[in-house]
């Protein structure tokens, strides 16, 4: 379990959705593999280990999403591409 967390902080600190550079492989080779040598399939394991761990804990605030995406979420709630 607490292995798990301290994969969980790797990832959630240097994972973007939707940046090929800063994807779950790319992290698990550049980060995650040198510290604790496992395969990709066994680090996604340890994920969904920590993330059911992290709902089960009152006092985790969660972390606001990084990136772009949430702009890009806002702008595709106020468009309508068939109106013209």
């Amino acid at each position: 379990m607490e292995k798990a967390a301290r994969v969980r902080a790797i990832v959630e600190r240097y994972h973007e959705r939707g940046n090929h550079r800063r994807s779950y492989p790319m992290i698990h080779r550049t980060y995650v593999y040198p510290v604790y040598p496992m395969s990709l399939r066994t680090m996604m394991h340890y994920l969904m280990i920590a993330r059911g761990e992290a709902d089960t804990s009152p006092e985790v605030e969660a972390e606001p999403a990084r990136g772009l995406y949430p702009l890009f979420d806002a702008w595709d709630a106020e468009r309508h591409p068939w109106d013209t």
